[in-house]
């Protein structure tokens, strides 16, 4: 891989994983487009750069919301000393760490299949398509009256279940 397109490959996972499309797919779809065969010829280079680039993009969430992230960390801490929940930034730190269970599941049980069977490049291309039909219907049908303060531990765990899906490349949360 030259240094021109692991810079590609930079800038497509720096524009594309903040914004409502898959990152992994991208990551996929763009050498696959070019004809660069370099993460065929070299599996181990594949999950190697995949994961140096998802590695700098929450380094560089984190420094971003470090702040809020410190708040929650804080927040759950003392709702374990106490034993219970009482402020709201201890209820959202414990949704949150409900709602990684899931994916967290489904990422160790699938790992294998995910990688094997959803990563090529025509399966990103029609997940990409059909996810983006049902994020539009998504948009247009809800509703959007609730606050966080509406959202219990099962809103939280079905929040979870949906964050699951996008382990398939070309699918977005």
């Amino acid at each position: 891989m030259s240094i021109l397109q692991a810079l590609i490959l930079g800038i497509v996972q720096g524009l594309t994983e903040f914004l409502p499309i898959s990152s992994s797919g991208h990551l996929i779809l763009v050498p696959w487009l070019f004809g660069w065969h370099f993460f065929q010829d070299n599996p181990a280079l594949n999950k190697t750069f995949d994961v140096a680039l998802h590695l700098g993009t929450f380094v560089a969430a984190l420094v971003y919301f470090w702040r809020d992230i410190v708040v929650i960390v804080r927040a759950w801490v003392r709702s374990l000393r106490r034993r219970s929940v009482e402020t709201q930034n201890e209820r959202i730190a414990w949704l949150l760490l409900i709602s990684t269970i899931p994916a967290g599941i489904v990422g160790v049980l699938l790992e294998s299949f995910i990688t094997d069977q959803l990563g090529k490049p025509y399966l990103i291309c029609i997940m990409m398509f059909a996810f983006a039909l049902v994020m539009l219907a998504a948009d247009i049908s809800a509703k959007l009256n609730k606050s966080m303060d509406d959202l219990r531990w099962p809103g939280a765990l079905s929040i979870g279940v949906a964050r699951a899906v996008p382990l398939a490349q070309g699918v977005s949360r």
